[in-house]
């Protein structure tokens, strides 16, 4: 117990704004100091939380932390660069395949040093596979320390977020496959089973599906016939427009160069006076 955090719980009102204070407080000191300002407040939440005031503190605090969740996530999506994980979609994935199986297996083997049994230590170790959101922070100061490059800090954002998103799939596939370890013989039995949901709601989807995606085909085939159509009639019907027009320059410049002067023709001359 801190004689300070007692006296500040002791006000609703002033619970949340003693918690921003603390942890400003501890961000500035940790920035005069040299270091980073989230190592401070992280430092802060730590005090906090291991203060017998804690349960006032979580309470007060969880609308702020909401918000600045949604926050912390839309700076996450505006680090998102997608041109460059299309462009390197391979390194991107054996990057993340090789960390999703080294922290599984890392902690998986550490788990079951401590003493924790095979299925939970396994369990555990899915849960906690994916890359933390602390990396964003760690690679961020590496690049203002002169550390790592912008191409390698787009390249650690596409792992971690990708990883982030990958690992509720990934948990529920551990979780299936722990399930039926031992009930299946072959590979294609074992994705089967795991996968039995997804294959059925994709297959019934699918045939409602197909019908109108069929006929919105077919609609969208006969509007771009018609468009191509319509477009080529009315090129056809300049060109023919065009073509007469020519034709007939053509015709005055030809009567014009076979009579120069404007002379009358004698026959029409003759048969008027006949």
């Amino acid at each position: 117990h801190l004689p300070f955090l007692s006296n500040v719980v002791q006000n609703v009102d002033l619970t949340p704004l003693g918690a921003l204070a603390l942890c400003f407080g501890a961000a500035a000191i940790s920035g005069v100091l040299g270091l980073s300002p989230a190592y401070g407040a992280f430092l802060a939440g730590l005090v906090l939380g291991n203060s017998g005031e804690r349960p006032a503190f979580v309470g007060s605090t969880r609308p702020i932390q909401s918000i600045l969740m949604m926050v912390f996530f839309l700076s996450i999506g505006l680090l998102i660069d997608l041109p460059f994980i299309i462009a390197n979609l391979g390194t991107v994935l054996v990057l993340l395949f090789v960390v999703t199986i080294f922290k599984t297996a890392m902690n998986t083997t550490i788990l079951k040093l401590l003493g924790q049994p095979w299925p939970q230590a396994f369990m555990v170790s899915v849960v906690l596979s994916q890359i933390g959101e602390f990396s964003f922070l760690l690679s961020k100061t590496g690049l203002e320390a002169g550390l790592i490059g912008e191409e390698v800090l787009r390249l650690v954002v596409a792992v971690t977020v990708l990883s982030l998103a990958v690992s509720p799939f990934w948990v529920v596939t551990a979780r299936r496959l722990h399930e039926m370890t031992g009930s299946v013989v072959t590979l294609r039995e074992l994705m089967t089973s795991v996968y039995s949901y997804e294959a059925d709601f994709i297959a019934a989807a699918s045939l409602k599906v197909r019908p109108k995606f069929a006929l919105a085909i077919r609609r969208l085939k006969n509007g771009i016939e018609k468009k191509y159509l319509t477009e080529l009639i009315n090129k056809l019907n300049y060109l023919a427009a065009r073509f007469t027009k020519h034709l007939s320059s053509r015709q005055k410049i030809n009567a014009a160069n076979d009579n120069p002067l404007g002379k009358k023709n004698p026959e029409k001359k003759v048969s008027k006076s006949a």
